[in-house]
């Protein structure tokens, strides 16, 4: 994509971002490009037209092969091929629409229909406008929600990974309430990874132990997840019900659902604390206050 000279010189500029620590280098848009060899969801041409945004970065030429696409911060995809110089790409880049928790599509999986689009962009907006607070926590760490394929059994499911900072993956098309828990799930996860990376949560990788949300012995730390998702989903679903989301006696019932999760999840963390470090033992009490939170009676609008 780039000549030798010009790759090197891009090298250059990146590494001599890193050692200032220049902020746009930690952004999950970023992040998700850097965290692999092969990101799903984007790749070096990405990374090479956010550079281009930063004052630091050479004014480079580079030659985009065919098929090659961008995808801005709003999950928008732009065809590119040629030769691009970074002032075009920043331009087209700065031209596309930016949304908060964009929706997009990895590439090779067929996209969602057009109702389940809008849908989710329904609810996106019906839990951004009226739960403005818990929206400002799920925006913190997560930048693009990924459609996941339908299963067969016409399922819900999310997931996301360390691996891939501010991406979090749900199916759409669900009811307002499972995409609520869908984003809230995830996001908590985020979050705990963000905490991972400062210092670790656990000194045991080795021992196992019963998880409210897993069938079979988790490590520690997947209980620490499942424990800290459900604080997390638990205190969604009080906020729900106080502004009248969905139907207060679904959202509280779901909530207490969650509440049993948490305080079986915490029973087998506070039974095992010796194998929490000290960042670990704090994380459990941030938790704890969270599910403390979710656990008071909400002033239903209903």
């Amino acid at each position: 994509m780039l000549d030798a000279p010009a790759a090197a010189a891009f090298k250059a500029a990146v590494a001599d971002c890193a050692r200032a620590r220049e902020a746009w280098l930690y952004h999950p848009f970023v992040a998700a490009i850097t965290a692999r060899a092969e990101p799903p969801l984007a790749g070096e041409l990405n990374l090479f037209a956010w550079a281009a945004f930063q004052e630091r970065m050479p004014d480079l030429e580079l030659a985009v092969a065919p098929g090659a696409q961008l995808l801005d911060l709003g999950g928008d995809y732009r065809a590119l091929a040629g030769r691009r110089s970074c002032a075009q790409l920043a331009a087209t880049l700065s031209s596309m629409r930016r949304r908060d928790v964009a929706l997009v599509v990895p590439p090779g999986t067929a996209p969602p229909s057009a109702g389940a689009r809008m849908t989710f962009e329904r609810h996106r907006e019906q839990i951004r406008t009226r739960m403005p607070q818990l929206w400002a926590w799920i925006a913190a760490a997560t930048t693009f929600a990924a459609a996941l394929p339908p299963a067969a059994t016409g399922s819900f499911s999310s997931r996301s990974s360390p691996d891939e900072p501010g991406v979090v993956y749900l199916t759409l098309g669900g009811d307002i309430l499972q995409t609520l828990e869908a984003l809230v799930h995830e996001t908590a996860h985020l979050h705990l990874f963000r905490e991972e990376r400062v210092a670790s949560l656990t000194n045991s990788a080795e021992a196992r132990f019963r998880s409210p949300l897993r069938a079979d012995p988790r490590p520690l730390r997947g209980v620490l997840l499942a424990m800290h998702a459900c604080a997390h989903i638990a205190a969604a679903f009080r906020e729900a019900e106080a502004c009248g989301l969905d139907h207060p006696l679904r959202c509280r019932a779901q909530r207490m659902e969650m509440l049993d999760l948490f305080r079986e999840a915490r029973e087998v963390v506070e039974s095992a604390r010796r194998h929490l470090t000290d960042a670990g033992a704090a994380f459990v009490e941030r938790t704890a206050a969270v599910a403390e939170h979710a656990a008071t009676p909400a002033l239903s609008a209903a």
